[in-house]
């Protein structure tokens, strides 16, 4: 009976430090949340239908329901995926080149706004005043000067940091995004 009780409970703190340690992983405070998206490497920005996202060494743009665009790093090569409606195009060219090419250059660019030092350094600086500048109401952080939120609010759910402007949801940034490759779109690659 002891050896039971004993397991349970070792079962019990196991599921607590577990808990614990998943609770810990995505921060609740807006600018603790900015700070570990910024350096994250599974990480998405979506303003309306539009959604950036960059997973490892993975890319994805999609501008519309009917315009995605994923970018996947293999090696010396950059494989570029199109979905344009139902229809997948799929072509691949070495990473150099990528620095020549239109699309490899959108794929340069996308990377560099989504791992800004300039945005870095910002995060880092709201975060030493965070609690000068902001207060927290029914989830909602706002600036103390304006309490209504109106003029703009920020809230973590769970693995997402979403902002509003004037009471209107319109942005979201996602933590431990992930992008996968469907199969139609690495056929379109052959």
């Amino acid at each position: 009976m002891k050896k039971k009780l004993v397991l349970v409970v070792a079962v019990i703190l196991v599921a607590i430090t577990a808990c614990a340690c998943l609770a810990g992983c995505v921060p609740n405070r807006p600018d603790k949340f900015a700070g570990a998206w910024l350096t994250s490497k599974h990480k998405a920005f979506v303003v309306g239908p539009m959604e950036f996202g960059i997973d490892g060494s993975k890319l994805q743009a999609k501008i519309s329901d009917n315009l995605l665009v994923i970018f996947e790093e293999k090696g010396s090569d950059l494989n570029m995926y199109v979905k344009t409606g139902d229809t997948w195009t799929a072509s691949s060219i070495t990473v150099e080149n990528a620095k020549n090419d239109e699309n490899g250059q959108y794929y340069e660019k996308i990377k560099e706004v989504m791992n800004s030092d300039e945005a870095k350094e910002t995060a880092e600086k709201l975060q030493e005043k965070f609690t000068e500048l902001y207060e927290e109401k029914d989830g909602w952080w706002s600036l103390k000067a304006d309490p209504t939120g109106l003029t703009g609010a920020m809230k973590v759910d769970g693995n997402e940091f979403k902002v509003k402007l004037a009471g209107v949801e319109t942005t979201r940034m996602i933590l431990n995004y992930k992008i996968n490759i469907p199969s139609e779109a690495k056929a379109a690659l052959k």
